[in-house]
């Protein structure tokens, strides 16, 4: 039996739901006095706040799509929203372009600086649905628009007579890359609600739409209702790569969107009746029930997944869906109308082995999200390792509680944020956090999210009176709405690890090269910890990561040799440190690396006796050059160029490395300038005889393989014959000449006279 919710079998969840309803009324009585801020941990460490103030307009709350956010693998985040009116940004204003809603997306760094912000005017209105960054921090925006938007450089016009769904990419500096968007030409509404990028650069782009669906020149039929669009498009020009559809007779939605490890696209939502999700029929008896439907990278269909054994009235929807890095994923579920006492609203969780093909049953653990009174969102989820953050709005007074968690965590206003946290052990899960932000005016928790276990960011709205977050400075009061953004630590301990000033990672190295990182770090990680260096993929990936450099040391500063593997192709990288106990995701910064040269071609050159010899090199790419070195690695570099010419006394070997444009240095290749002996002169025997005819005169001396030339003068002259001995047929005394050549071709400096 699987511990947690069985998600649900019929009309069996209200008896569960008595049995294993998490807390009490007496809970809520005995632990009001010591919740006055919500928080069951009180270590907990908030780092900051920040706000945007809205002067006389306010913010699209109205659903809790209105508002995004992402980090990237550097901490930086990205706030997506709607806003109308004014608002102040860090002491920059944006007045909204018309009657109703612009976008402004702001970046932020790790420590709630404003980096810059950017505002997304709007014809009419202009509502946000999701914002993503990959990871080579290229941020994706996606949301739906009336008349025509414009964004840093890019415009989009209005197609159809009614709503349009975009998608715009943004340079990691807030410049515009390219839009797009998807409409109908009938009077239905197409909106984008969901976004996924891939590691081969491109994205999926989900929403819904009503009659025929356009985008670009590829079209979706519809199935009655409002059905759901999956496009996976360009990352590089957000071209159409295929579309595919989902839906029935009746409102289908999506609401969260993931992509699993092998690039394929995951969207949970809600449908009513049945749905079709390519060729997939599921059907609910419920008026509204979940589902999760998933899409190969080739647009085959994957998986379609659903509850259909349910109470008529009951209401679920999948309203998110998130992976972790083991591929297996979970699914956040609100349920409604689904009478308990004073409560009919509740949460839940699910998290699912990557295999599974039913969600209703197919889950490792499940918990139970429940009001103590009135009602509650449940919005969004974040994984980060073993980990699952959770975030949403309490419906009024009262309070919450969690499965397996302590008890109730109380409220005082009307509508209050709440946040929890839980690690995944398997085939259960471990309470880790909860808290309810209480006050007397209204916030709303919209979303979160985390890029390490120590990095979690959550933002949405507040009103009224000034907004305290923990021991933080109180945000300004507000008569509008102010949207937030917070950083807090996940469990209260503050990890961290930052790559040093003092040792910076270089911009751009080679392959094959090897430099070393000063970590700055806690200091207060487990025993056995390893504290590593690791080397994304050339996509920014760090799915399967290189371990470029590893060490097991302690103290707030630790010197990390890192090696970049000989081989590496040349591109944009990035390197993460992390460490092992606890598993903590520290900083990334990018690196780009370039191809070490080949080893140079080198020729030799050899001479008869001391002299100047003359070495040359090639084989450089273009803009390379060489260097000449008296050692294999280190020794002393004795010239440049694609020449050297030394003076040697002896024959000697010289290193000849080549330098690319972007300085990576080859092996040395070793080239020797060789000096050859110069012979002695042979020694002769002459010969004499009586009157003309032969004689017989010989040579010796010469080295080994070496050979004799016999000439007429002992200089120039005609050379008449070679080898030890020479017979000629005289007719009077006649004096010749041997000299001795060397197996080196080598020639003796004199002749010897015989006669």
């Amino acid at each position: 039996m699987k511990k947690g919710i069985a998600l649900f079998p019929k009309r069996a969840f209200r008896t569960w739901l008595r049995k294993n309803r998490p807390g009490t009324n007496i809970h809520y009585v005995f632990l009001a006095f010591i919740l006055l801020f919500g928080a069951i941990d009180a270590t907990a460490q908030w780092r900051w706040s920040r706000h945007g103030q809205n002067g006389d307009g306010g913010f699209f709350i109205g659903d809790a799509t209105s508002q995004r956010i992402a980090v990237d693998k550097s901490g930086n985040q990205y706030v997506f929203t709607s806003f109308d009116g004014n608002v102040s940004i860090s002491g920059t204003n944006f007045n909204a372009s018309g009657t109703s809603f612009d976008g402004l997306l702001v970046k932020y760094n790790p420590n709630g600086g404003v980096l810059w912000s950017r505002q997304m005017f709007c014809g009419q209105a202009m509502l946000t649905g999701e914002v993503i960054v990959d990871d080579q921090q290229n941020i994706y925006l996606t949301g739906t628009y009336q008349e025509n938007i414009s964004f840093s450089g890019l415009s989009l016009n209005a197609q159809g007579s009614g709503l349009n769904a975009f998608i715009v990419k943004v340079s990691p500096d807030g410049e515009g890359l390219w839009a797009r968007n998807g409409y109908s030409n009938e009077a239905g509404a197409v909106r984008g609600y969901g976004l996924g990028t891939t590691t081969d650069g491109n994205v999926y782009f989900v929403g819904s739409y009503e009659g025929t669906f356009r985008m670009g020149a590829s079209t979706l039929t519809p199935f009655g209702g409002e059905d759901v669009f999956i496009a996976r498009l360009n990352g590089t020009n957000g071209n159409v790569i295929w579309l595919r559809r989902a839906g029935g007779a009746n409102l289908d939605r999506v609401h969260g969107v993931a992509v699993d490890p092998a690039n394929r696209i995951y969207f949970s939502g809600q449908f009513a009746g049945s749905i079709n999700i390519g060729g997939t029929i599921l059907s609910n008896i419920g008026a509204v029930a979940p589902f999760v439907g998933a899409y190969n990278p080739n647009g085959s269909i994957h998986r379609a997944m659903g509850f259909s054994d349910f109470l008529e009235s009951y209401r679920i929807f999948g309203r998110d869906i998130e992976f972790d890095s083991n591929g297996d994923f979970y699914v956040a579920y609100k349920y409604e109308n689904i009478p308990f006492g004073d409560v009919s609203n509740f949460g839940a969780l699910g998290h699912y082995p990557g295999a599974t093909t039913n969600i209703a049953s197919g889950q490792n653990w499940s918990i139970l999200i429940a009001p103590s009174s009135f009602n509650l969102d449940f919005n969004r989820i974040s994984v980060a390792g073993d980990r699952v953050y959770g975030i949403g709005t309490l419906l009024g007074a009262g309070g919450v509680s969690f499965t397996n968690g302590p008890g109730a965590f109380t409220a005082n206003g009307t509508n209050n944020m709440y946040m929890f946290s839980y690690r995944n052990a398997g085939a259960s899960a471990t309470f880790l956090y909860a808290e309810v932000l209480s006050r007397a005016n209204d916030q709303f928790g919209l979303d979160i999210a985390t890029n390490g276990l120590d990095r979690v960011y959550q933002t949405g709205f507040y009103q009224g009176g000034g907004y305290t977050i923990g021991s933080l400075p109180a945000l300004p009061a507000t008569t509008s709405q102010n949207y937030y953004v917070a950083r807090y630590g996940a469990l209260g301990t503050d990890y961290f690890l930052n790559y040093s000033p003092f040792t910076p990672v270089p911009p751009d190295t080679c392959a094959g090269s090897a430099f070393t990182l000063r970590i700055s770090n806690s200091n207060n990680f487990n025993a056995g910890n390893q504290t590593q260096i690791l080397l994304s993929d050339l996509s920014g990936s760090f799915q399967s990561p290189t371990i470029v450099g590893s060490s097991a040391a302690t103290g707030t500063n630790i010197d990390i040799p890192v090696t970049i593997p000989p081989g590496t192709t040349p591109g944009s990288y990035s390197l993460r440190v992390v460490s092992t106990n606890p598993v903590v995701i520290g900083e990334t910064r990018n690196i780009q690396i370039n191809a070490s040269p080949n080893a140079p071609s080198t020729t030799g050159a050899a001479r008869c006796g001391p002299g100047v010899v003359n070495l040359s090199a090639s084989g450089a790419p273009g803009g390379g050059s060489y260097q000449w070195f008296t050692a294999a690695t280190g020794g002393t570099q004795v010239s440049t160029g694609t020449g050297y010419s030394p003076n040697l006394a002896t024959t000697t070997t010289f290193y000849v490395q080549v330098t690319s444009a972007q300085g990576c240095i080859s092996p040395r290749t070793p080239v020797t300038g060789t000096i050859n002996a110069i012979p002695s002169a042979p020694s002769t025997t002459g010969a004499a005889r009586c009157g003309p005819g032969v004689v017989n005169l010989s040579a010796s001396g010469a080295p080994g393989g070496g050979s004799y030339q016999w000439f007429t003068a002992p200089t120039g002259g005609t050379q008449v014959s070679t080898g030890t001995g020479y017979s000629p047929n005289l007719s009077s005394t006649t004096t010749f000449y041997v000299q001795v050549t060397s197996a080196q071709g080598c020639v003796s400096a004199t002749r010897t006279a015989v006669s």
